[in-house]
């Protein structure tokens, strides 16, 4: 072989490793954080829940009306995948409503903040705060097409923020290329999760969240298992049994995710609906970048790199090997 007739395996790994590398870094459970107030007896109590887990050196904090004023000490307690700070303020009298609202640090920390508000008529409001809308004015009512778009862009971060998500889609593309068994594959994978979403929002099943994300990384580690058999397994003559299972255990991690953030109670079926949505749009995004990446890199030369694929398949299995040890440690 010629010297210049591996520069397409230099091309094409080279694109591999930057489709890799420039996916977010941090994995679940990373939820968004979350501000939520509550207008009681004259009173408004504050509750402002953060991932224990978030990036070095980066704090968010609450920006509240200056009208309002803290009335008890904070308290603070661990729930969950996150650290919750409670007290009450004393408004004088004065409604949420036309007041703004906001949180510092949101470009850094790398993760949204889930705003709900509880007003003294028993409406609910809810408005996803980023780096790009960090302040919020309280409004008379909120739509449905609000509700809708924040949910909506609340699963395509969550699916796009969470790299063991992404690795365990890459993971089923590769296993089964780009003929007709992808349809079967995607196909049975958001039927899977979509219907563990819905029972674990809607308590019809209850799952540890944790355990759920072991066993997420425990499902990485098989897929990337059967990518370096291909089709020596059933699984691998059959990818859609696996998608469509272990789809149901991303499903809970989906769901804990979303019970971390809430749903709005006038709006509960729009809202599991539209975090859905975005979850398959952050898939079809992710097939979309792999799609392109195999192109332009088949572009460079028709070599066939089985030691690539064996390669990517030890990277994702052990970056899902480190994770599933990290997290037993951590239930």
């Amino acid at each position: 072989m010629k010297s210049y007739a591996c520069i397409p395996v230099i091309i094409r790994s080279a694109i591999w490793l930057l489709l890799l590398v420039t996916l977010p870094a941090h994995t679940h459970p990373l939820a968004p954080a979350l501000l939520s107030l509550e207008e009681k007896d004259e009173l408004v109590d504050v509750e402002w829940k953060t991932p224990l887990k978030r990036r070095p050196g980066t704090r968010m904090h609450p920006m509240l009306p200056d009208s309002c004023e803290g009335v008890s000490e904070p308290t603070s307690r661990s729930q969950g995948t996150g650290l919750l700070i409670s007290w009450q303020l004393d408004c004088k009298g004065e409604s949420l409503v036309g007041k703004q609202l906001s949180v510092t640090g949101i470009a850094s920390s790398g993760a949204d903040v889930l705003l709900r508000i509880s007003l003294a008529d028993g409406r609910v409001l809810q408005k996803v705060l980023s780096a790009k809308e960090a302040v919020y004015s309280v409004p008379d009512i909120q739509s449905s097409w609000e509700v809708t778009a924040d949910y909506t862009e609340l699963g395509i971060g969550h699916l796009l923020s969470g790299f063991d998500h992404v690795l365990f889609v890459i993971t089923l593309l590769l296993l089964v290329g780009w003929g007709s068994n992808l349809i079967w594959t995607i196909t049975f994978f958001t039927l899977g999760h979509s219907v563990t979403l819905a029972l674990a929002t809607l308590n019809y099943i209850s799952f540890p969240s944790m355990l759920a994300e072991i066993l997420i990384a425990l499902s990485i580690a098989i897929a990337a298992a059967e990518l370096l058999r291909k089709k020596a397994s059933i699984l691998g003559r059959k990818p859609w049994l696996m998608s469509g299972g272990f789809g149901l255990l991303h499903g809970l991690g989906f769901a804990g995710a979303l019970a971390d953030v809430g749903l709005p109670q006038t709006d509960i079926p729009l809202a599991l609906f539209s975090f859905n949505i975005g979850i398959e749009v952050g898939q079809l995004l992710v097939v979309t970048a792999v799609y392109f990446a195999t192109r332009i890199g088949n572009n460079f030369g028709q070599l066939h790199m089985l030691w690539q694929d064996r390669l990517l398949a030890y990277f994702i299995g052990s970056m899902a090997a480190f994770w599933f040890w990290q997290r037993m440690g951590l239930f």
